[in-house]
């Protein structure tokens, strides 16, 4: 997957200001509390990720069906809490120096099973968060999406999340989640 540097930057200060007016919003501020619970999230979400794509694992249910649309969704939403842990840990752009734009999906990170492995081995006191967001990139890469398919959900379900912390009752009148 070709990642285009630009938007990939654009993403990142989006993730920052959809983070900044949530944290404005709750009254809190990033902290390493604040951290650990963006790092639960995204664990979470991976889990949805991979229930929208149970054949890649489910071999004990010979019909599982794969709904690739919906796993491009929950994929947004782990590059969203990985973004945010990158921004506020590196508070820099991405550059052609991440080892991500090095490789192909080869030596580190051979298959999907090696980068969830490198992903739940992250400590999240360390200065990790580049390699957290390289992870979930390369994830995306091995699960067949498209830098194209990527941007463009990201944009869509950034909107999204902006709208649900602005209209907060009319997503729960309506019975719609507000993650």
């Amino acid at each position: 997957m070709k990642i285009n540097l630009e938007q990939l930057n654009e993403m990142i200060e989006m993730q920052r200001q959809l983070d900044e007016y949530i944290m404005d919003k709750q009254g809190v501020e990033y902290d390493t509390h604040i951290a650990e619970k963006i790092s639960l999230a995204l664990f979470v979400e991976l889990g949805e990720l991979f229930n929208e794509l149970p054949s890649g694992f489910k071999y004990w249910k010979p019909n599982a069906v794969d709904n690739r649309d919906k796993a491009l969704v929950e994929y947004v939403d782990c590059l969203h809490f990985a973004m945010s842990l990158h921004y506020y840990k590196d508070d820099e752009i991405v550059t052609d120096n991440l080892k991500m734009f090095e490789h192909n999906n080869t030596n580190l990170y051979e298959n999907i099973s090696n980068i969830m492995d490198s992903l739940f081995h992250i400590d999240p006191y360390c200065n990790i968060y580049t390699s957290l967001l390289e992870g979930i990139l390369l994830l995306g890469n091995c699960l067949g999406f498209t830098w194209e398919e990527i941007y463009k959900t990201y944009i869509k379900k950034n909107k999204i999340n902006y709208d649900r912390q602005i209209n907060v009752k009319e997503y729960m009148n309506n019975g719609q989640d507000i993650e």
